[in-house]
């Protein structure tokens, strides 16, 4: 079947549907550029994909790609001349969905459970829709240019989050709640009086410093150096710095090696500032997840961009580049199913590389995945996503581990299950140490979540608290009005049954509410040891693109191994501006309601009849009041 649209020239052609693309077609549409968005895929996200339970498998256990030996498509260059004489540039090719994950692996562990007999099947489990499994799980920080980017572009209406429920920081052989709130800090029972006095002052250096002199002597200091050097110097003990690196700041590497990429003061303290501010926004957390996976962000950018024009052809990949030989400059693409378009600009992705000989892609880095189906949940109690943190060398790893625990509260697993994600940039040892702190986490920190709890749910002792217990033994509804006619010992006796009969039904109803009761607290004062299912491993490549000698053509970068996302919406700004600087990002669109109203307001200035000059005095005086009525509906006279 043919899918390519009528029109054939573009301002700009968009190569995949992850995050940054979808935030870019969806601004470059809202500007009234008209965009064509293409990708092989069958689905929307790239890298920021979310799977079924099934749908995973099948992605994990497509190895179909032509690999190099570097892991790379097998360069296979051809080329060719159109009737424009313009030359075509082969793009790489490549059998594998998101190609950029590698060395992907499935384990069934359903066989190895204790009670071999309640093991449920792969097959049955991944029936239905149930699982929202994400490829690289991020959040939004509330305070940062995503959220402000959902809410200024309308975006944010086709979306729902959660907020993030806790964090906690592996310290002194345990998973410590990290406090982030003034009260949280106060009632914490780990940290010393003198480490929050240290927690309050530093979070205050960060949001205030410009505003004292010594302070903001002191950030010029240190302002291009390590931020865990400023944190040594304002004695923040090891402990402390831990949660403000990884848990607030959001540090992913190291920040102790020398070979490790160290946040800079500059850096550590703008995160620290945007963390704080962020509490509070929506709800007690700073940060947010998209019910159902992070797969409906790019999802609702692209909508956005369809709304205002975007044309989108999923299925259907660009194969060639066109390319004017004479300027070097970009022209159109031929895809996959032949269809021929032209553009001034692309931005793709790297999945879709051009094969070229003054190309050169540079490996940057490795993140190790590890995703588990959970029977049960680490966190029990938790109503949201938690995220745990395992700072270098805690359980012999090399590197930082972020988790992620995601459940049925996510939309993301069915009610018992949940989903736990392990991130880890590789240095070689990553899967052996992904494996052991998703050990840990499932045993011991399962364990530790459970004793950690807020409180123990407390067992009612009798009915007396229950406000619907209560029986009324007044039996003034039995004696008739002074007025009325007195009742028949028949009507008596009727009556005194019927009041019997509720009474019995009343103490039914309470006795199912009291077993219900029980049954409840009972489940959640027994700590149930969750159990891992399945597991699927994969290993994320970071790449960087230097010297294509064709112009117009602009590769974003590959997902970074940071919870937080907002360096997609960053550099997707920079794009826009880069090729139209003299339009807006992302303007404001009004809401359904303020367009109803809007378009109300115009109908109601369309349809009043003015008055004609030698009207008389009563309808001048319809007049003001028609233009005081419309001045307050929406500042506008007719």
């Amino acid at each position: 079947m043919d899918t390519s649209p009528d029109e054939t020239h573009f301002d700009v052609i968009v190569v995949g549907t992850g995050l940054t693309q979808a935030i870019l077609a969806g601004a470059l549409s809202r500007v009234g550029k008209k965009v064509l968005h293409l990708d092989r895929n069958d689905l929307y996200g790239g890298q920021m994909s979310s799977f079924s339970l099934q749908g995973l498998r099948e992605w994990v256990t497509n190895t179909s790609a032509v690999q190099g030996e570097d892991g790379f498509p097998i360069d296979v260059v051809q080329s060719a001349q159109t009737s424009e004489s313009w030359e075509t540039i082969d793009i790489q090719p490549t059998t594998c969905d998101i190609s950029s994950f590698i060395d992907r692996s499935f384990t069934d562990l359903t066989d190895a459970a204790e009670n071999a007999e309640s093991a449920e099947s792969f097959e049955a489990l991944a029936r239905g829709s149930q699982y929202n499994i994400d490829l690289c799980p991020k959040m939004a920080l509330a305070g940062n240019q995503l959220v402000d980017g959902l809410i200024q572009s309308g975006v944010a209406r086709y979306l729902e989050f959660k907020g993030l429920h806790s964090t906690y920081v592996h310290t002194d052989g345990a998973l410590r709640f990290v406090p982030t709130s003034k009260s949280e800090i106060f009632q914490d029972t780990f940290i010393s009086p003198l480490e929050k006095r240290a927690l309050m002052k530093i979070t205050k250096f960060c949001l205030e410093h410009a505003s004292d002199a010594d302070d903001e002597q002191q950030y010029q200091q240190f302002k291009s150096g390590p931020f865990v050097e400023l944190l040594k110097v304002r004695k923040v003990s090891p402990r402390l710095q831990n949660f403000i690196l990884y848990a607030i700041a959001g540090a992913s590497v190291d920040q102790t090696a020398a070979n490790s990429p160290l946040m800079t003061t500059e850096e550590g303290v703008r995160r620290v500032k945007n963390y704080v501010e962020s509490i509070g926004r929506f709800g007690s957390c700073a940060f947010l997840y998209p019910l159902y996976g992070v797969s409906e962000l790019p999802q609702a950018f692209c909508r956005l961009s369809a709304v205002y024009g975007g044309v989108y052809i999923l299925r259907n990949g660009p194969k060639q580049l066109l390319v004017d030989p004479s300027t070097k400059s970009f022209k159109g693409v031929i895809t996959e199913q032949g269809h021929r378009f032209t553009a001034d600009h692309l931005v793709s992705e790297l999945d879709y590389l051009p094969i070229s000989a003054s190309m050169t892609v540079k490996e940057t880095g490795q993140v190790r995945h590890v995703v588990a189906i959970l029977q049960g949940t680490v966190k029990a109690d938790a109503t949201a996503p938690v995220v745990f943190i395992i700072p270098t060398n805690a359980l012999d790893n090399a590197d930082v581990i972020q988790v992620l625990q995601i459940g049925h509260e996510s939309m993301c697993a069915p009610k018992g299950k949940s989903l736990i994600h392990l991130m880890m940039r590789d240095c070689g040892t990553a899967a052996e140490d992904l494996q052991r702190a998703l050990h840990f986490v499932v045993q011991e920190g399962a364990a530790q979540m459970f004793k950690q709890r807020s409180k123990p749910v407390a067992t009612e002792q009798d009915s007396d608290s229950d406000p619907e217990s209560a029986e009324s033994d007044d039996e003034s509804s039995l004696i008739p009005d002074s007025g009325a006619e007195p009742l028949t010992a028949d009507e008596l006796q009727a009556a005194e049954e019927m009041k019997e009969q509720q009474r019995m039904e009343r103490r039914k109803q309470r006795e199912e509410r009291q077993k219900r009761r029980r049954a409840e607290q009972e489940a959640a004062n027994t700590f149930i040891q969750p159990r891992v299912l399945f597991t699927f491993s994969y290993l994320q490549v970071q790449r960087q693109v230097d010297g294509l000698d064709v112009a117009n053509v602009h590769f974003t970068e590959d997902l970074n191994d940071e919870l937080d996302m907002d360096s997609c919406v960053v550099e997707a700004r920079a794009l826009f501006t880069s090729l139209f600087p003299a339009e807006e990002f992302l303007p404001h669109t009004a809401n359904p309601d303020e367009q109803n109203e809007e378009e109300r307001e115009m109908e109601d200035l369309a349809t009043y009849d003015l008055p004609e000059d030698n009207s008389p005095t009563t309808g001048t005086a319809d007049t003001t009041t028609a233009v005081d009525d419309n001045t307050t509906l929406g500042g506008a006279t007719p």
